[in-house]
């Protein structure tokens, strides 16, 4: 037989072959670094949300001052326009001297990309913040808040929400101090009376929920549970429960958001003893069945997602914690946006400096993908916004 050798270049092509595949590999896995630009020109900031097309992005904005001996705090709505990255509209919100009653805790454009509603002075209002015509105002009746008072339950709004389509707005009212029940409201802006409504019997600290696209559903995610449920979906036109995650069978749900009418992902929170990784589970309601995964290393994903109008790309949270004591301290704060029908990283962040330890971050996708926003609400607080490599395609 003749003998076959291999010559010093081979092997020297070779390798470097093998230095390819191996880089495209790492790249697959982790996508190219995507670097913000701080949003300076707006400070102290509480919530945020994207307008549907992509093209602004909505602030609430808290600032404090002096009058004589009492701290107050200013609150106003500022416009930012993504691509001329300048402020084109700031609507003030009231002032009080209590900050978290009165701020702008939470926002959200209508589906008609042109009004806005925010909770702020237990009440919902939606206006144009161009023109800074108010439309609807919906006093939610909740009373007076102590936030002293400690044996007394006190309501207390922890999320709110627009449904995607229809002209509805929607909160979720717990009572602190001892979250033992809870409230879900459907409110009609037009009318500006509750359509429908679900009292929780259940320990509520820390819920979120989710509309369905179609709006006919709610996911309501719990956290922190203490009766063993950690997600409900309701069904609004039978007001009846129709899936439920008990935590024996999963761990505590940090998020749920929709794919389809009929397909739910969820999110674990940080799992304490480091003994699994999170993943993003795709869930068909109809079954109830999990029918894909999703996770990233070392940690795996957790405490928040989010997805673009079209379902065609997620976010999902991939930040590192550690124990200390009773609880959870950030090591690194990242995210990663991949691709759904490939299952494709698309883009990694790389960490997000933090102003404060005390509150958890948040952030928000673009429904075009083609942006992510990142802030810690409080005081002194600023937004970092990424813009993403590439955008979903119509």
């Amino acid at each position: 037989m003749p003998e076959h050798r291999i010559s010093g270049r081979s092997i020297y092509l070779l390798m470097l072959v093998l230095a390819f595949v191996a880089i495209a590999s790492d790249l697959n896995a982790t996508g190219p670094d995507v670097e913000p630009y701080r949003l300076d020109a707006v400070h102290s900031v509480q919530s945020a949300d994207f307008s549907p097309d992509g093209h602004f992005l909505a602030l609430g904005v808290t600032q404090s001052g002096k009058l004589g001996a009492d701290t107050t705090f200013s609150n106003s709505v500022a416009i930012w326009d993504l691509n001329s990255k300048k402020i084109v509209a700031n609507t003030p919100f009231g002032s009080g001297k209590w900050q978290p009653l009165c701020e702008a805790r939470f926002l959200h454009y209508m589906p008609d990309g042109r009004r806005l509603a925010v909770l702020a002075d237990d009440a919902i209002t939606v206006f144009d913040p161009m023109s800074r015509g108010e439309i609807s105002r919906i006093d939610l009746g909740l009373g007076p808040f102590d936030p002293t008072a400690e044996r007394s339950p006190s309501p207390w709004v922890v999320d709110m929400k627009v449904a995607p389509v229809g002209n509805k707005v929607a909160v979720l009212i717990t009572y602190l101090h001892n979250y033992k029940s809870a409230q879900l409201r459907v409110y009609d802006v037009g009318t500006k009376l509750v359509t429908w409504e679900w009292n929780f019997q259940e320990d509520v600290n820390g819920y979120s929920f989710e509309f369905s696209p179609d709006a006919t559903k709610i996911a309501v995610a719990m956290p922190y549970p203490r009766r063993g449920v950690g997600l409900v979906v309701l069904d609004i036109d039978s007001s009846r429960e129709v899936f439920r995650l008990p935590t024996r069978q999963e761990d505590p749900t940090a998020r749920a958001i929709f794919a389809t009418n009929t397909e739910l992902l969820t999110v674990p929170v940080w799992e304490d003893n480091h003994t699994r990784r999170g993943s993003v589970k795709f869930w068909d309601l109809t079954t109830g069945k999990v029918t894909r995964q999703i996770s990233a290393s070392p940690a795996g994903i957790h405490y928040y997602i989010d997805m673009t109008m079209d379902r065609r790309h997620l976010l999902g949270y991939i930040g590192t914690e550690k124990t200390v004591e009773y609880f959870s301290d950030p090591v690194d704060e990242r995210f990663q946006i991949w691709d759904l029908r490939s299952g494709n990283v698309i883009a990694t962040s790389g960490d997000i400096p933090r102003s404060n330890k005390s509150d958890p971050l948040q952030m928000r996708l673009s429904p075009d993908g083609r942006w992510v926003v990142a802030y810690v609400p409080g005081l002194g607080a600023m937004a970092e916004v990424f813009e993403l490599p590439t955008a979903s395609a119509p």
